[in-house]
């Protein structure tokens, strides 16, 4: 039996207020990471960097193949699973990211600031976060745009956060790329935030010293990638906690 006949006189289908309501962007299946090698250990030149910082306590947190939510601008955040990851926090560092999660204000929110370090070496102030979105996730937010402008990064490119912390007992995190998409890495001139090397010894690291801990197994990579209609984010969120006027305190520091 065929289907009713289009009334050309509709028009395109709208919302409620009158939008022409935008389409939805098809899901990709998820990733497959269990094909690719990852390093048991922080690499080069990254180990030499945690060397120079006087970092302790090196661990990789988790992996994941980056998507189009991931290099949204509009989102400005990196999210990794919590039940994908190790149990790498301090009791009093649980209780922290529990306690903000619960204020739903951003501009009420506290920042806990961390450091972050690019592939390129770069040192930026991010604000680590736990959200709960259907699943809880780890998030570093501000001045992630800016990062992934500097580092070229591209959708579908596998990479991984690793842990430690430095001389001054501060929690950082460490990106490494794996494998791109295509090509080599192109990195941006501009910058959306400043980032600096400060705390980081040149000609003065080793690579020994850096014990790393046990990395997740490949079985457990598989469950890195993010249902992306479940983490959905309010796009303005991002952009509320950068203008927000609210306390901040470098992670792992004491109050």
């Amino acid at each position: 039996m065929p289907g009713p006949t289009p009334n050309p006189k509709l028009g395109k289908r709208k919302s409620m207020n009158g939008k022409e309501k935008a389409k939805r962007r098809p899901k990709k299946p998820k990733a497959d990471l269990s094909a690719i090698q990852f390093p048991s250990e922080l690499p080069e030149p990254m180990k030499s960097i945690v060397i120079g910082m006087n970092g302790t306590d090196v661990r990789e947190v988790g992996r994941k193949s980056l998507t189009f939510t991931d290099l949204s601008t509009n989102h400005n955040r990196l999210t990794i699973p919590t039940g994908s990851a190790p149990d790498f926090l301090t009791p009093e560092e649980k209780d922290v990211l529990e306690a903000h999660s619960k204020i739903k204000r951003p501009q009420k929110r506290p920042k806990n600031i961390v450091l972050v370090i690019d592939p390129l070496g770069n040192v930026y102030d991010s604000n680590f976060r736990k959200w709960t979105m259907g699943s809880d996730s780890y998030a570093w937010t501000t001045c992630w745009n800016g990062l992934v402008a500097a580092n070229g990064l591209k959708e579908e490119d596998v990479i991984q956060v690793w842990t430690f912390r430095n001389g001054s007992g501060e929690r950082c995190f460490v990106i490494v790329v794996v494998t791109r998409k295509e090509g080599d890495p192109s990195p941006s001139e501009s910058q959306n935030c400043e980032a600096s090397s400060s705390g980081i010894k040149d000609g003065e690291a080793s690579t020994s010293g850096v014990t790393n801990s046990e990395a997740p197994s490949s079985n457990e990579s598989e469950g890195i990638i993010i249902d992306e209609e479940k983490h959905k984010d309010d796009e303005t969120m991002a952009a509320a906690e950068e203008t927000s006027e609210t306390t901040t305190q470098p992670m792992g520091t004491d109050k």
